[in-house]
């Protein structure tokens, strides 16, 4: 395991569009714009300037990055009480390199980083509709907070 870096861009656009992918099965609304690849490599490239985003990437053993996960340093909240919030955006294992410890060491370099960046709780976004993923971030400590319902806009007439 180590940190991204640019020179990985193109193999983490990859794998982000392959996570795209598997997100749109589950509900077409996640579908991706055209350039959507684009539109990531260009959030992961101004967070690497700022220092406020890390991507601890995860390796096969032939050193081709297998999986990745995208660690935050936001602005809190309007009218909260800490300045910064850790978020972690996104994560994604190939499947054939999943249940075998890789989420938990990405997971571990990103608290690291956060502690060091004295962020004092992270937030993730995970599909509720994937029982799996869930049982993977509750076993890493993470536990629900809020609930975000979700409803289609009807057709104006």
């Amino acid at each position: 395991m180590r940190a991204a870096t640019s020179r990985d861009l193109d193999r983490l656009g990859e794998l982000y569009l392959e996570m795209g992918r598997g997100y749109a099965a589950l509900d077409p609304a996640y579908g991706l714009a055209m350039d959507a690849g684009r539109m990531w490599r260009e959030h992961l490239l101004e967070g690497f300037k700022s220092d406020r985003v890390r991507v601890p990437v995860s390796l096969d053993d032939a050193r081709r990055i297998v999986g990745f996960l995208v660690a935050r340093v936001a602005s809190a909240p309007i009218g909260g009480a800490l300045p910064f919030v850790g978020l972690i955006e996104g994560a994604f294992i190939e499947e054939p390199h999943r249940r075998q410890g890789r989420l938990r060491a990405l997971t571990h370099d990103a608290m690291r980083w956060f502690a060091v960046k004295r962020v004092p709780h992270v937030d993730l976004i995970a599909d509720m509709r994937d029982p799996t993923a869930l049982a993977a971030w509750r076993a890493l400590g993470f536990s629900a907070l809020q609930l975000v319902l979700r409803a289609p806009v009807p057709p104006t007439d």
